[in-house]
């Protein structure tokens, strides 16, 4: 009960905080993640996985 109890307190902050100047979202930061693939040489169906990974990872925890 506990573990949930911080669980939600982390996300309510995380929320508040994404109002924040200067902070990104999850679309933009998976953007910016298959950028910095393409410019490393990756193909472009490699740096699509890897933006869609990040993607998922921060709409899953709510941090890029």
């Amino acid at each position: 009960m506990l573990l949930l109890g911080y669980l939600m307190a982390d996300r309510a902050l995380m929320r508040a905080q994404a109002g924040e100047v200067g902070t990104i979202t999850c679309q933009q930061g998976a953007e910016l993640v298959k950028a910095g693939a393409l410019k490393k040489g990756l193909g472009e169906a490699g740096a699509s996985s890897q933006g869609e990974n990040f993607l998922s990872s921060c709409l899953v925890t709510g941090r890029g």
